[in-house]
């Protein structure tokens, strides 16, 4: 067998020819969406209508469950079951002068299946492509990649990330690309379903079961006789309001027992109340209050995108436990980085020319060792390093040793600055760039001597931080 992607390879090299690709962090990203795609479609389906919730058999703690062929003796209506899946995949940024588009690959497919009455099933009709994404408009070879992919075979296709098709727009607002695509390739997704169940051949009497967000609102299937669709929001949701019902109350604790949900076990769903407790109940500064004083709260996100040039922006989080900690740095970079992402040409004039996060103790959140302190926003801060500078957003960090940086961030640091440092810290890899007779000598730096390391200078250059401008309290 091939290489399944071959139909794509012309217009991946007129990519790579026509603009610099600034790929992925280590290999190719697969976009997670939380909530889920048809989690989103169904509560915006589903807002006015009546919740049914009926328990049609007992709940089976056994994870293994023999299975004996269903034999009916009576024709039965519940005949085709259609079902989509679509993974979209982030390969990384085409940079074309000022103009910049993530580029990514989703593989979006679906099925029917036939039961029959033996209880046997088989595929009945199937369909399967592969669908490059870009936003054609931010770059000047947009349409010749389009007319390749067109080119390539039915199997393929190409898609304009941001261009309007009454239904992403629902599930994923917003300009920017990145976060656009995935909900995107469950759209088209959505229509090969929708195209797909409309051509099978059905006798009279066999139903079709459209599984997921396949329903009235988003999709014309109204005109099309015996079928009924399966959502896949569950009204036992519905209830959690407040911290305290998501803590102690179903659906995932009932009398201070964990309880499966879908396919995450018990004991995933316990360690995880476990974990969501501490944060919320027991090492909370008040960041996580029940019912929010609408006078007093303040929208992060929205203070960071009003910063101008010129200013200079503090946020505080001293008193902030280090989960809280990890929650609001991750929502900056975010903020930031989607503000000079999703602009566009003349969007971003408005923008400053740069942005500059200082970020202290970078290593907690961009930590070098994986395991139990592995940041949880290690990714974004890693996109940050890679690609911030092509759009003007720069990381500024300091901590008391580089060797505990992830190395990616160590790796796309432009600047280093080393002060005093014991020979132990030093021995580390992150410090190969310095010959031994230069980490020799940092080892006796004086107060306010540092090593300053820049791609210009071919040999790091000592520099001596200036005495403060102030006298300070208790020293002459």
């Amino acid at each position: 067998m091939g290489n399944p992607f071959e139909g794509l390879h012309p217009a991946l090299r007129v990519i790579a020819r026509e603009a610099k690709v600034l790929p992925a962090t280590g290999q190719a990203l697969e976009d997670l969406m939380r909530p889920d795609h048809a989690e989103v479609i169904d509560r915006l389906r589903s807002v006015d209508d009546k919740a049914m919730d009926v328990l049609l058999e007992k709940p089976n703690r056994n994870p293994y469950v023999e299975l004996q062929p269903l034999h009916r003796t009576q024709k039965h209506l519940l005949r085709f079951f259609l079902d989509g899946s679509a993974r979209t995949f982030f390969l990384g940024d085409a940079v074309e002068g000022h103009r910049r588009t993530p580029i990514h690959v989703a593989q979006v497919g679906a099925v029917a299946v036939l039961r029959k009455d033996d209880g046997q099933v088989k595929v009945a009709k199937s369909v399967h492509k592969f669908v490059l994404m870009l936003d054609k408009k931010a770059v000047s070879f947009g349409d010749k990649v389009e007319d390749l992919v067109k080119k390539a075979g039915p199997n393929f296709g190409f898609h304009d990330t941001m261009e309007e098709d009454g239904e992403t727009e629902k599930s994923s607002p917003g300009r920017e690309p990145r976060s656009r695509a995935a909900h995107k390739a469950h759209h088209i997704m959505a229509g090969e379903e929708e195209k797909l169940g409309r051509e099978l051949q059905r006798d009279k009497d066999q139903w079709l079961v459209l599984d997921g967000s396949l329903g009235k609102d988003l999709h014309s299937w109204k005109d099309v006789p015996q079928f009924f669709g399966v959502t896949n929001q569950e009204p036992k949701w519905r209830n959690v309001t407040a911290w305290n019902n998501l803590l102690n109350g179903p659906p995932l604790m009932d009398k201070g027992i964990p309880q499966s949900v879908g396919e995450v076990r018990a004991s995933s769903v316990g360690r995880f109340v476990r974990v969501l407790r501490r944060v919320v109940r027991n090492r909370q500064s008040g960041v996580f209050v029940e019912q929010r004083a609408a006078r007093r709260a303040v929208n992060l996100g929205e203070e960071i995108r009003k910063i101008q040039g010129g200013q200079t922006t503090v946020v505080d989080i001293a008193k902030l436990t280090d989960e809280e900690r990890a929650l609001v740095f991750g929502h900056i970079i975010q903020e930031v980085y989607g503000m000079y992402a999703e602009a566009s040409i003349d969007e971003r004039a408005d923008l400053p020319k740069r942005v500059i996060i200082f970020v202290d103790e970078l290593n907690k959140y961009a930590p070098g060792r994986r395991g139990e302190s592995e940041s949880s926003i290690l990714e974004y801060v890693l996109d940050i390093a890679a690609r911030g500078r092509s759009l003007g957003v720069v990381l500024l960090s300091a901590e008391q040793f580089m060797s505990e940086v992830h190395g990616q961030v160590v790796g796309n640091c432009a600047t280093k600055v080393i002060g005093r440092s014991d020979s132990s810290e030093l021995a580390d890899a992150a410090y190969r760039f310095i010959s031994q007779d230069l980490k020799a000598h940092l080892t006796r730096l004086d107060k306010g001597e540092l090593l300053l390391s820049h791609p210009i200078y071919r040999q790091p250059v000592k520099i001596e931080f200036p005495r403060p401008a102030y006298q300070s309290i208790g020293h002459e």
